[in-house]
């Protein structure tokens, strides 16, 4: 969880890496929620604590975090036929984004504009078909079903 800070705080403070570090704090949210299904839990209060500094530190953070979401649009719509690593990295970035709208409510209020996400979401659909399955040890488990892009099946 503290590693969710760490790359947020050098994401905000600027430079050449700021969406690298953004990024990296994004996968960490992804993992927060693998290792919650895996490991059935952690501390409740940790857990409340962490939950309520992120979502403070996102909406802190919403112009950056909502470029988050533009990009990896962006990125899909300028794609035609993504290799295995760049699907995975949609589908993390994808899974990221989902897990603030579910967590963070507030913070993807104010840091999404839902044209993007019809966007990202359009492309994803549209380049799913393309996508052979990812090998299953890449696959995260124990994210929510509704994070469909990880089967390359979208729901019609």
């Amino acid at each position: 969880m503290l590693g969710f800070f760490a790359h947020l705080a050098k994401a905000t403070g600027g430079g050449p890496y700021t969406m690298a570090n953004l990024h990296d704090a994004m996968v960490d949210l992804v993992g927060l929620e693998v290792a919650l299904a895996r490991d059935g839990g952690t501390d409740a209060d940790a857990l409340t604590r962490f939950r309520a500094g992120a979502g403070t530190a996102l909406l802190d953070s919403a112009t950056l975090v909502g470029g988050y979401l533009y990009l990896a649009a962006d990125a899909a719509e300028e794609t035609s036929e993504p290799d295995w690593p760049e699907w995975y990295d949609f589908c993390i970035r994808r899974s990221a984004i989902e897990l603030i709208r579910a967590w963070f409510p507030a913070a993807a209020t104010t840091a999404f504009d839902p044209d993007d996400l019809v966007r990202l979401d359009r492309e994803l659909r549209r380049l799913a078909p393309k996508q052979e399955p990812l090998p299953e040890h890449l696959v995260p488990r124990g994210l929510p079903i509704g994070h469909w892009w990880w089967c390359a099946s979208p729901p019609s």
